[in-house]
C-alpha cells in the first residue's frame, strides 16, 4: 500500500505539471477544459495516496506487534517449559527425607482410638490426688472423722 501510494503522488505531480502547462492533453474529450479541473483531479489523488500511505503505515504497525506477541510468546512458552524441566530435576534429584515417628505421634495407618491407652484403677486414685477440685477417696477411717465433726 506504501509503494502504491507513492506512485499515485508522483503520477499526480506530473499530472500537475502537464494539466498546468497543457490541460487539453489531459482532458482531450473536452472542447475547453480549465487548469482548475486540473487541480481538483491533482488534489482528489493527492488525497487518495496519503490516505493509502496512513493505512500502509498502520498495517505494517500492527504486523510488527503481532510479530513482537508472537515471539513473546513463544518466549513465554520456552521459560514455562524451563521451569517445568528444571522443577522436574530439583523433585527427582531431591532426597525423600526419612519419617521419624516419637512416641506420642500416631502413624499414618492408626487412628485416634487405638492410640489412647486405657487408664488404670491407680492412675486414676493419683490423678485424683493431684486435682484439686476432685473430692477425695472416701475410707472408713475418713467417713468416721467426718461423722464425727460434724454436730
Amino acid at each position: 500500500m506504501i509503494y502504491t501510494a507513492i506512485d499515485i503522488l508522483i503520477l499526480s505531480a506530473f499530472l500537475l505539471i502537464v494539466g498546468r502547462w497543457n490541460p487539453k492533453i489531459l482532458f482531450f474529450w473536452l472542447d475547453k477544459p480549465s487548469r482548475f479541473a486540473v487541480v481538483m483531479l491533482v488534489s482528489v489523488l493527492v488525497m487518495v495516496s496519503l490516505t493509502l500511505d496512513g493505512e500502509g503505515t498502520r498495517e505494517k504497525q500492527l504486523e510488527q506487534k503481532l510479530q513482537q506477541a508472537k515471539q513473546a510468546q513463544q518466549i513465554a512458552k520456552e521459560s514455562q517449559k524451563a521451569a517445568i524441566a528444571a522443577k522436574s530435576d530439583a523433585q527427582t534429584t531431591e532426597a525423600a527425607p526419612e519419617i521419624t515417628q516419637s512416641p506420642t505421634e500416631v502413624a499414618p495407618g492408626d487412628n485416634v482410638q487405638n492410640v489412647i491407652k486405657p487408664v488404670t484403677e491407680a492412675e486414676k486414685t493419683t490423678l485424683a490426688e493431684t486435682r484439686h477440685d476432685a473430692p477425695a477417696t472416701s475410707s472408713p477411717e475418713t467417713a468416721a472423722i467426718e461423722t464425727s465433726a460434724s454436730p
